[in-house]
């Protein structure tokens, strides 16, 4: 009696285990595939933009919205590794530009590490 409970605990268990296994992977892949597919949206936008000749209103969008983008970073994504990373980039775009940085982030710049981190610097690099 006992080995049959012991049993029928035992499969369910693994029965869960193996159901939460897929329900977790077909969320990570479509989460993936959405973010990936969104990526090649935005690219194909920004090319479109160059190659129609409007990319300084292209540009003017972007700057409009790099400050609200960091503040989601910081409010959002603080604990993920990469924000480190995106804040800096936009950082670096403000201090490569010379242009100031929007009171409204100065505090989230100021407050990065004075060197940026070893991704950053390889996209920068390929800059000069």
């Amino acid at each position: 009696m006992k080995l049959k409970l012991f049993l029928s605990v035992l499969a369910g268990f693994v029965l869960g285990i193996v159901a939460m296994w897929f329900v977790v992977q077909q969320t990570t892949v479509k989460v993936f595939e959405n973010q990936y597919l969104m990526s090649v949206m935005d690219q194909a936008n920004v090319a479109l933009h160059i190659r129609g000749g409007k990319q300084m209103t292209l540009l003017t969008n972007i700057e409009a919205s790099l400050p609200s983008y960091a503040l989601v970073v910081d409010q959002e994504f603080r604990g993920h590794a990469g924000s480190t990373n995106a804040l800096w980039m936009v950082k670096a775009y403000y201090e490569r530009n010379a242009i100031a940085i929007p009171p409204e982030i100065k505090g989230i710049m100021d407050s990065l590490p004075s060197k940026p981190p070893t991704s950053c610097q390889i996209r920068l690099r390929a800059l000069d």
